[in-house]
């Protein structure tokens, strides 16, 4: 199907200015990114009552405006075979006072071509980051007291790492190199060999800051040599974010900032990198500076949208609220004359105001944003990229874990199986970006499909999401190994429930060596996934009557729960609590096989330290089931002769 562009025109105004009779033009030139500036003929151009028309032969275009004036915001549209636009963001521009000198360079390339970018560049920096933080965490000298924090703060950069590296292919893969120094372009592609530290070195071997600051001094080509050198130093810090050298990177941006205060796309960088890092405080420093050099109200309403994010993650839900509020009132109002471009950003804040409102358990108003977002998306998704299918994807999840929460499991398996349907179409095309997806949705589906008590269809989709999760360990484990052992702890529990204990044993066990390998070498991301496995061998250790071992396990659990909660009670000690609870229900059915009065003096034992630990429990982690359930076990204790 034919691939169309759509953006449509808008104008601002003066106060003063109610008509414009002169004629206004921008003129502008299509090239084809990374090609050595090959012209793009035969692209259509549309600015909304400006003459529509074709770049001609030389790639080149004038549109003619008779009622905004210099200095006016116009939005263009570019439609041209499969092809997208690069730097779409320079849609969005303002009419030049001097057409003939100020020229509107835009990049295209094939909407293909870019998203194999985009995950190319990714895969690189993941597999550089995975490798290093691997190796760090297997030379961590486990008898040093302070093991735990370090690996933990290891953990904590591979993560910020790996989620700076999906921003940044996705910024890589909008790079136009035909307008970057020598330097750079050798930079790049030493990247793209995987060569992180040599592309530092190229970058490191050029002083970008004394250069700006003699050209600044200077009159000849001034400003070009300013603004090549920002981009050095711009990609520089990027590339040191993907080398965890997280202080040269944060140095390295303000250099950048400090060598032109006034581009938008730097300090909105900065702000991200310390989002990213957690260093919410910074963030939201950098943000509200950003908000000030915001050229138009699309940037003002991105920057608010990535601070509601801020206040939600740090549980601040009313500034959230408000800032999300202010944001989509900005892309409705810009949605009214424009919804071509703008519905989509109404569409990401709805979603955003969703996962707060779930938060906050107010699911009405959760369900009725992504309702609206789904809307939005569903005008969009016949033919626009990609990426809008899969929003509706994402939102189709949200919905499933949403009416999961509320306790509407058919109306959550019908999300759940619209959110798959897209996957499954989107993967027949690119199933290395897709099927992790499509997998996350099955393991979802097979949950509720247990609880509904329909084993046939759970085994159906825990099995096929299993195979995706082997198949995608199999080439990256340090990625996908977490997954495949959530799965398999999914079937352990399944073919329990279908009292296939030897199936679910071998299940149990198999996520059991995955997880315990990998708390070996990051004990603080990992042991709890250790714990809930144990926990589950000894339930199903205790069904299968083999009650030595379901002991064995559940005390290698409580160990390690009661382990974390020393270091945080509130979040754990519901965990000690439980295990304890089981503990007892192991040695009431010992108690009860053997006669044997030592398993009724060790159950009432459990039992009163289960209730015990309760109370040290935060309320909103004590059901009142759960609650009666201790009482009664000890009841059974106290009575028993």
């Amino acid at each position: 199907m034919k691939k169309i562009l759509l953006l449509i025109i808008f104008f601002i105004l003066s106060n003063n200015v109610i008509s414009q009779t002169k004629n206004n033009l921008l003129r502008g030139k299509i090239t084809e990114q990374n090609s050595g500036n090959r012209v793009v003929a035969g692209v259509q151009v549309r600015a909304g009552s400006a003459n529509a028309t074709v770049s001609d032969i030389d790639g080149e275009f004038t549109l003619t405006f008779n009622k905004i004036p210099p200095g006016g915001e116009t939005v263009l549209s570019l439609s041209y075979k499969d092809w997208v636009v690069v730097n779409e963001k320079d849609l969005i521009t303002k009419l030049p006072d001097n057409p003939n000198k100020q020229i509107l360079k835009l990049y295209m390339c094939p909407e293909q071509l870019l998203a194999q970018n985009r995950r190319k560049y990714y895969e690189i920096s993941e597999k550089q980051i995975v490798a290093k933080y691997t190796k760090m965490l297997s030379e961590l000298n486990r008898e040093r007291d302070d093991f735990a924090e370090l690996a933990k703060q290891l953990d904590d950069e591979r993560d910020a790492s790996l989620k700076s590296a999906y921003e940044l292919a996705n910024k890589f893969s909008h790079y136009n190199f035909d307008d970057r120094s020598e330097i750079q372009k050798q930079a790049f592609n030493e990247f793209k060999k995987g060569n992180i530290e040599k592309a530092i070195q190229i970058l490191e071997s050029v002083n970008s800051k004394h250069i700006i600051a003699n050209a600044k001094k200077s009159k000849a080509n001034a400003d070009s040599t300013i603004s090549q050198n920002i981009k050095m130093l711009v990609f520089q810090a990027d590339l040191y974010v993907l080398a965890s050298q997280f202080n040269k990177a944060e140095i390295t941006y303000k250099i950048a900032i400090d060598a032109d205060t006034t581009i938008f796309d730097n300090v909105f960088s900065l702000a991200s990198f310390y989002d990213i890092q957690n260093s919410f405080d910074k963030a939201i420093l950098w943000y509200k500076k950003a908000l000030k050099i915001a050229k138009n109200e699309q940037q003002y309403s991105t920057v608010l949208n990535n601070l509601g994010n801020i206040y939600s993650d740090k549980k601040y839900y009313s500034t959230a609220e408000l800032v999300y509020k202010r944001a989509l009132e900005i892309n409705e109002r810009l949605a009214l004359k424009n919804p071509q471009i703008y519905e989509p950003d109404v569409a990401m804040t709805l979603i955003n105001m969703g996962i707060l409102y779930r938060a906050k358990y107010d699911y009405k108003m959760a369900q009725s944003c992504y309702i609206r977002a789904l809307e939005i998306y569903d005008r969009f998704a016949v033919n626009d990229p990609e990426n809008i299918k899969s929003h509706l994807a994402i939102i189709f999840n949200n919905l499933g874990v949403l009416y999961s929460a509320m306790n509407d499991v058919r109306a959550a398996i019908d999300a759940y199986k619209k959110a798959l349907d897209i996957r499954e179409e989107l993967a027949a095309k690119n199933p290395q970006s897709h099927e992790p997806e499509i997998a996350a949705i099955l393991s979802n589906l097979g949950e509720l499909y247990v609880d509904k008590n329909d084993y046939v269809a759970a085994d159906s989709v825990c099995k096929r999401a299993f195979e995706i999760y082997e198949r995608f360990a199999n080439s990256n484990p340090q990625t996908y190994e977490p997954y495949l052992a959530v799965i398999l702890n999914n079937l352990g529990i399944l073919f329990k429930n279908k009292n296939d204990y030897l199936a679910a044993k071998s299940a149990y066990n198999r996520a059991l060596e995955i997880r315990e390998r990998l708390a070996n070498i990051n004990p603080m991301a990992y042991e709890l996934d250790v714990a809930e496995t144990l926990s589950n061998l000894g339930i199903l250790y205790r069904d299968m009557k083999d009650y030595q071992g379901a002991e064995s396990t559940f005390m290698r659990a409580l160990e390690i729960y009661k382990r974390l909660a020393e270091s945080n009670p509130k979040s754990y000690q519901i965990e000690v609590a439980t295990t304890l609870y089981s503990l007892g229900l192991l040695y009431k059915s010992w108690f009860r096989a053997s006669g044997n009065m030592s398993y009724r003096e060790k159950g009432l034992n459990c039992v009163l330290k289960s209730k015990k630990a309760l109370k040290n429990c935060p309320k909103v982690a004590v059901t009142k089931d759960f609650k009666y359930q201790v009482k009664h076990l000890l009841k059974y204790f106290r009575n028993v002769k």
